[in-house]
């Protein structure tokens, strides 16, 4: 078996890469790679940039900072969102069967009962917040990011297209086999 050169190797990581689209699925590609292959934790942005390009980009960041803060979205509830529609499984029925927890298992049994259960597509920010009230969940600071953070961290959700977001084999996984957790026994 022939060995790969530095440039050869780098080359075809590249040419990979290059070919996903969703840049979520690159940076989850990216962190496995290098937690398999390095010794060193997995570098911040700060500590991979220059020195001399880090202050740059710090004054570039403080002044459109200022000028430019993210807005924030603004969650309304889907008022035509059905959670309880005649002969299919009922929303309150199914989150007291999983016992979701933390905030990342809420939002994944929430994209999965409306995928799965009332087979709707196209679901977004907006269906997610509508069962969190309906379930009387405590709703995140911000849960753009708390959906992110599902999708990047535990791979349970596509959330590529924030207008469809879905459930993966690892979230189907996780409602259909792992939830509710058992308790443990002393």
């Amino acid at each position: 078996m022939s060995t790969l050169n530095e440039l050869d190797a780098m080359k075809i990581i590249d040419d990979a890469l290059s070919q996903i689209e969703d840049g979520v699925t690159k940076e989850r590609i990216l962190k496995w790679v290098w937690s398999k292959y390095s010794k060193e934790k997995t570098p911040t942005v700060e500590e991979s940039t220059p020195h001399k390009m880090k202050n740059e980009k710090s004054k570039k960041d403080s002044k459109t900072k200022s000028s430019s803060k993210k807005q924030k979205t603004t969650l309304s509830l889907v008022k035509d969102l059905n959670l309880s529609p005649e002969g299919k499984k009922v929303f309150k029925d199914f989150i007291e069967e999983k016992k979701p927890k933390s905030n990342q298992e809420k939002c994944t049994v929430s994209v999965y009962h409306m995928q799965h259960n009332l087979e709707l597509t196209d679901i977004g920010t907006n269906h997610i917040f509508t069962c969190y009230k309906i379930g009387k969940w405590r709703v995140p600071a911000d849960l753009d990011n708390t959906l992110k953070v599902t999708a990047s961290q535990k791979g349970w959700l596509d959330t590529s297209d924030g207008n469809n977001i879905k459930t993966t084999t690892l979230g189907e996984n996780l409602i259909e086999h792992d939830l509710p957790k058992e308790k443990k026994r002393k």
